[in-house]
């Protein structure tokens, strides 16, 4: 009889599998019934939340996040302020909006009816919900809690907000808050990445909302119907477990299918985009398709892409994914990064949601090996090597493509150039900078994987994959559960490569030296990996030999009676290498000749890094033209020597320069420049400048167009105090007068970015302090001494409108020295360039900025650029600039009025604004308008 039930039940079981997958996971459940009004952006809810105890412990209490309820600080909206111009948003465009949350009440379901439970709200931010039970838990014992609660959802961008009718709308109901190791696992809501660690549950959604809206979730959609007078109910329920239930609805949202096998994928878009989303529904299904093969199948009937204003690339959830409404307007040249967003985001339904992990303190078991798993795909898709852009190769002659391998590496490689590496695993929170996290747990996580497979081997390591895939589905991994499933996999233990590769800062460290006839090998630092030396001997042959890297130096002999021509280690780019120059022996030098010499052959990123780089081609000055030509070691150093005939002083200029990087392992850099100019005309004197500098960066570039916070100090001859950037940021003070002729300066300057989003800020200041001294050495024939310091105030009153505050003062010595200048396109506008004039000077400005038009979309040929936002600006300056009487000249003034035309560049890549303002002085007989154009705000 027990055979027959043993066969009968193999029988059942096998039957079922014909239909489908099986999950018997229904511990955790949900039921949410809810009311959407998207009028008073409110969302009324009650939910149902169901689980078993099986932890092994008696809770005498259960938790819950409200991350609704988050109570911002002034610090965590400034960091949203400043983080927004990394990706180009205004976080709040409507104003600071916290939204609010208020629960109704907590009820425990019992035989006897609902037993009121006593809760309480905790945590520095406000998201930790407490409930203490009447009773203890019991292992084994099951619970059932009822909850009711109000939510006004903020008007602002991001996971959990609203925008121009569109709601996206993560973790907007109570989530039970995972049990592991014997405790509540309650970590701040982190906002500048996603903090979350969940259980898998089942959910059951009924959500009412006005007939015209579309509703987007993670579920599979059963059911819609009429509820009441011009209202929808719409029913889902899941497939199977989810990590959570996001919802994304909006009355502007269309809808394209597409299917992979029995997997139904729906690509939702906003007007204009339905193209997009018909590509990003082919990207989907491509990607579902080869995860499936290395990974294990998509578990799911259906899957949502969905447009919602992110502010960022994309944002996982379970069973869909948010794609920042911006990456639909990029140029199809960028069709493959577009590729790469989409698919990366819904690689993570098997990395974050099948297999979950804590984001907060494991970050890299979902971001790491779900971009590895990206570029594999993006590289088997497109070729190997695959570059970001898909350009001709005539393009490619005029303008540098970097491959998605060296965009992977190469951030990483820069920043632990100047100190900033820090540990894979790492808590989120403990990132200085945001951007350090996808520098640090996608790029190298992503590169310690492909070291990973590199080692195990192709077999073993999708073995590896598929195994830790298949026994963690729908439950929630650590990293120890990765390395035991490794260790079992392999056959070995790897605790040497975690160790080393998750706990440590910085990578390998080889290099290749000539010792008499044979290479030598050595080591700099104590992360070992085994790797391979390739030599290729003058008689055309070559050798690979392989060896454990162990030693700090180590003999490679050479093979008697054939003679090196050549040897490179890690020939494959394997290794995560701080410095591949040295890889090589002998050092290689990559020289070429380039129609035209452009900033990006000036940046690391668009040049090889294995080898230094010599490059020489025509190129364009502010006022000429000429040839350019650099020696670089890639993210060390640049030397250069550059000469152009200028047209404006009908000169030849002629200048020769170097910058060392990375001074001290740390971000801090120091070069000089030398320019002669040759007049040709008597118009302009012979002349010869050079400058020295040594600088230290305080914070992360944002932005091509901004400068970042920065102490400089510096020596000049001859010269403006300031460094040009890429597309011609300046970072100097206006306002300081140089006579460039016969001058020599030593000074300092110190300047402090806290604001954003540029290239209008909301909130925050910029702060600018100047010291300069003017002396008779290396030939300077002038002697003073001046101080300037600036302070930019911003702040917004309400959707959109805003003030800034401009205070600026300078006292020179001795006062009848020409130090200052007011009077140009950024201070003074009414007046002509450099009119006002002294030894010291003092300057205030007020502007209202306020929004003319909004959301305006109006596309360039190709959509390389869009006009987005047009701005209207009033404004008054009042300044004077004295030498030994303040009273003498008195206040000149101005008012005016300006637009501000704001561009968008290639979607979300860039954006700047142009300028134009129209001054009027109101002092004298000076009644003419001034009209100025430039780029950003003028302060």
């Amino acid at each position: 009889m027990k055979r027959n039930a043993g066969i009968l039940f193999l029988c059942g079981a096998w039957l079922l599998c014909l239909q489908g997958r099986v999950f018997a996971f229904e511990d955790i459940r949900y039921d949410l019934k809810g009311r959407l009004d998207p009028e008073t952006k409110t969302i009324t809810a009650e939910e149902t939340l169901s689980f078993t105890n099986d932890t092994g412990e008696s809770l005498p209490e259960i938790y819950l996040r409200v991350y609704p309820n988050h109570d911002y600080s002034r610090k965590e909206i400034l960091s949203l302020y400043k983080y927004g111009s990394y990706f180009k948003i205004n976080p709040f465009p409507g104003g600071v909006d916290k939204g609010s949350f208020s629960l109704k009440g907590v009820q425990q379901e019992t035989a006897s009816g609902p037993q009121a439970l006593a809760c309480q709200i905790e945590g520095e931010d406000k998201t930790v919900l407490k409930v203490s039970l009447k009773q203890p838990l019991g292992h084994g014992e099951s619970i059932t809690l009822s909850l009711s609660f109000t939510a006004r959802v903020p008007h602002r961008y991001g996971r959990y907000g609203w925008h121009e009718g569109t709601f996206a709308l993560n973790r907007w109901y109570p989530v039970l808050s995972v049990y592991l190791n014997k405790q509540w696992v309650n970590h701040p809501d982190y906002l500048l990445h996603m903090p979350y660690v969940s259980d898998a549950a089942v959910y059951q959604l009924s959500l009412d909302v006005p007939r015209e809206y579309v509703v987007a979730t993670g579920c599979d959609v059963v059911a819609r119907s009429p509820s009441s007078d011009g209202w929808d109910r719409v029913q889902a329920s899941s497939s199977a477990p989810l990590r959570e239930l996001s919802v994304a609805v909006s009355r502007d949202y269309g809808v394209v299918e597409a299917r992979h096998g029995e997997v139904l994928i729906k690509s939702y878009y906003l007007p204009k985009d339905r193209e997009q989303a018909v590509k990003a529904a082919g990207f989907a299904a491509d990607l579902i398709k080869f995860y499936g093969r290395l990974f294990g199948p998509y578990p799911y009937k259906e899957f949502s892409i969905v447009p919602v204003f992110l502010g960022y690339g994309g944002s996982q959830n379970a069973g869909m994914i948010f794609v920042d409404s911006r990456l639909y307007e990029m140029p199809s040249f960028l069709d493959r990064y577009f590729d790469f967003l989409v698919s990366h985001e819904t690689g993570h339904q098997w990395w974050y949601n099948v297999v979950g992990n804590d984001e907060f303190r494991h970050l890299w078991l979902d971001e790491g090996i779900n971009s590895y798993g990206i570029l594999r795909y993006i590289n088997d898709k497109y070729g190997a090597n695959a570059r970001i852009i898909d350009a001709p190769e005539w393009v490619r002659v005029f303008i540098p493509i970097p491959s998605f391998n060296d965009a992977r590496t190469y951030r990483w490689w820069y920043f632990a150039k100047k100190g900033l590496d820090q540990p894979v695993i790492s808590d989120v929170s403990s990132f200085f900078e945001p951007s350090l996290i996808f520098t640090v747990a996608y790029g190298k996580g992503s590169s310690v994987v492909a070291m990973l497979s590199d080692y195990l081997g192709p077999e073993r390591f999708e073995e590896l994959m598929r195994r830790y895939y298949r026994d963690h589905e729908f439950k929630t991994a650590d990293l120890a559960d990765f390395m035991r499933t490794a260790n079992e996999v392999s056959g070995e233990d790897l605790g040497w490569f975690f160790r080393q590769w998750l706990y440590k800062e910085g990578g390998t460290k080889y290099s290749l030296e000539r010792k008499g006839k044979d290479l030598v090998l050595k080591r700099g630092n104590d992360i070992i990996m085994p790797l391979k030396v390739a030599m290729e001997f003058k008689d055309g042959t070559r050798d690979v030999v392989t060896l454990d890297g162990k030693a700090e130096e180590q003999v490679v002999p050479v093979p008697e009676g054939r003679t090196l021509k050549s040897a490179r280690l890690d020939e494959d780019a394997r290794l995560l290498d701080v410095d591949k120059v040295d890889d090589s022996w002998p050092r290689k030098v990559n020289a070429r000749l380039v129609p035209f010499y452009h900033p990006l052959y000036d940046i690391p990123l668009f040049i090889p890094n294995d080898a230094y780089s010599w490059i020489t081609g025509p190129s364009f000055s502010k006022y000429g033209v000429g040839l350019k030509s650099s020696f670089q070691r890639p993210g060390d150093y640049i030397l250069f020597a550059a000469s152009h005939y200028d047209f404006h002083s009908e000169s030849v200029k002629s200048s020769f320069g170097f910058e060392k990087n990375n001074l001290f392992g740390s971000y801090v850099s120091w070069g000089f420049e030398l320019l002669h100019q040759n007049a040709l005309t008597e118009k302009e004197d012979d002349l010869l400048s050079y400058k020295v500098y040594l600088r230290r960066e305080l914070a992360l570039a944002y932005s091509l167009f901004e400068t970042n916070s920065h102490v400089t100090l510096y020596l000049l001859h001859n010269q403006a105090r300031g460094k040009t950037g890429f597309l011609g940021t300046r970072e100097e003070a206006d306002g300081l007068h140089y006579r460039q002729k016969k001058e020599t300066i030593v000074g300092a300057t110190y300047e402090a970015v806290n604001g954003g989003a540029f290239p209008d800020p909301s909130h925050g200041y910029k702060l600018n302090a100047t010291q300069e001294v003017g002396g008779h050495i290396l030939g300077g024939d002038d002697s003073f001494s001046r101080t300037s310091l600036e302070w930019d105030k911003y702040m917004e009153i309400k959707n959109g409108h805003k003030v800034a505050f401009r205070l600026k003062g300078g006292y020179g010595y001795p006062d009848d020295k020409y130090l200052f200048y007011l009077g140009s396109d950024t201070e003074l506008r009414g007046y002509d360039y450099k009119s006002v004039q002294g030894s010291s000077v003092l300057l205030g400005s007020l502007e209202y900025r306020f929004p003319l038009a909004r959301s305006l979309d109006v596309e360039f040929p190709y959509r390389v650029a869009s006009l987005d936002e047009v701005q209207g600006v009033v404004f008054f300056d009042a300044g004077s600039a004295w030498y030994d009487d303040f009273n003498e000249p008195g206040f000149q003034k101005d008012v005016g009025f300006g637009l501000r035309f704001y561009f968008n560049i290639a979607g979300a890549a860039e954006r700047f604004a142009l300028r134009i303002d129209t001054a009027f002085p109101l002092d004298g007989d000076k009644k003419a308008a001034h009209v100025w154009v430039g780029l950003n705000q003028a302060f």
